[in-house]
């Protein structure tokens, strides 16, 4: 793996291209701090962003870092999850939760470095994000979105996220987690 990350960190890999993981308290104070080069050396992979969505990434970075000063339980759902294409060796994006989840609901919202569509590179980080929400108490993931953004849309129906309903161009879309019952035939 080309990032440094810690034993028993959370990093979840597609065992291809993708790699995706959260921003402990101190990394993201980190990144806020020394900016995006420096951050770069620490982590291990070059940042590559800054003309494309790196404004609204260090806003959402800094209402997160507030948060997790204020309360540092579901971490991981209130942090900054960096997006790395290990292939081009660079942070290519990131995604966030909106909010705790809320009746096990929870709206995310993510953005990949439009150089980098194409490459599968949304699709995979887009199933990684949904496996490891489902596996820690998140039942509905939901994703608004440009209709016409095709890369998005094409990684949400390829993960079998429907869409739920449209307002002009933007479009909602949801993923419902699968509860599987087993049946006890042993006590029938």
């Amino acid at each position: 793996m080309i990032v440094f990350k810690e034993e028993g960190a959370v990093c979840l890999d597609d065992g291809k291209d993708v790699i995706v993981f959260p921003l402990k308290k101190e990394e993201l104070d980190l990144l806020l701090e020394v900016g995006n080069k420096v951050f770069s050396n620490y982590i291990g992979v070059e940042y590559d962003g800054d003309d494309v969505w790196a404004p609204d990434f260090l806003k959402v970075a800094n209402l997160k870092l507030d948060i997790l000063e204020q309360d540092a339980d579901f971490w991981e759902l209130n942090t900054i999850w960096l997006i790395v294409s290990a292939k081009h060796k660079k942070i290519v994006g990131d995604f966030y939760f909106k909010s705790l989840p809320i009746d096990g609901r929870v709206e995310i919202e993510f953005r990949i470095n439009p150089k980098y569509y194409g490459q599968n590179i949304t699709l995979s980080a887009v199933s990684l994000i949904t496996d490891w929400a489902f596996e820690n108490s998140v039942n509905c993931l939901s994703v608004n979105c440009n209709e016409q953004d095709d890369e998005i849309v094409k990684a949400l129906k390829g993960n079998n996220f429907k869409k739920i309903k449209a307002n002009n161009q933007i479009c909602n879309y949801e993923k419902n987690k699968i509860i599987k019952f087993e049946r006890d035939f042993l006590n029938d």
